[in-house]
């Protein structure tokens, strides 16, 4: 899938764009200036084509780990396709999409999936109050935004 999504973003790269969107996210992250309704339909085949297969962390770390913000906004999308197979035991890997390249854009996507893995497993509240005493402050976003 990323050389999938490396080649959708190299052909659609637009530098004006892309430095609006770097500008309006405070230049945290490099865009390929694809824009939202844009990205979303260039991706959706290839979403949908993985979304047949089981849930798998690798495509999603490499998409999180690549130059280009709108990878992550395909990571996320890609893991939305699988969200009824998260589980417990995917928090960790949640968690660290969380603290890493975080900001408001991606945070409050995870949030959601965090929430529902959370009101299937009530064992997992405590992992939010940990995370609402966090120094991290998207984690701790996460967590109050849980509430309950």
């Amino acid at each position: 899938m990323l050389e999938e999504v490396r080649k959708i973003i190299n052909e659609n790269y637009n530098e004006e764009n892309a430095q609006k969107m770097a500008s309006y996210m405070k230049n945290n992250f490099k865009f390929a200036g694809i824009p939202a309704p844009d990205r979303k339909k260039l991706f959706a085949p290839l979403i949908k084509k993985y979304a047949k297969e089981p849930l798998n962390w690798e495509i999603v770390f490499s998409l999180w780990n690549e130059e280009f913000r709108e990878a992550q906004y395909v990571a996320l999308e890609y893991l939305q396709k699988h969200h009824k197979e998260l589980t417990s035991s995917d928090i960790e890997n949640l968690k660290y999409l969380i603290v890493n390249k975080s900001w408001w854009d991606t945070v409050d996507k995870i949030d959601s999936l965090v929430g529902e893995i959370v009101l299937r497993d009530n064992k997992l509240k405590t992992t939010m109050l940990e995370w609402a005493g966090s120094d991290n402050i998207w984690l701790r976003r996460v967590a109050i935004d849980f509430q309950q």
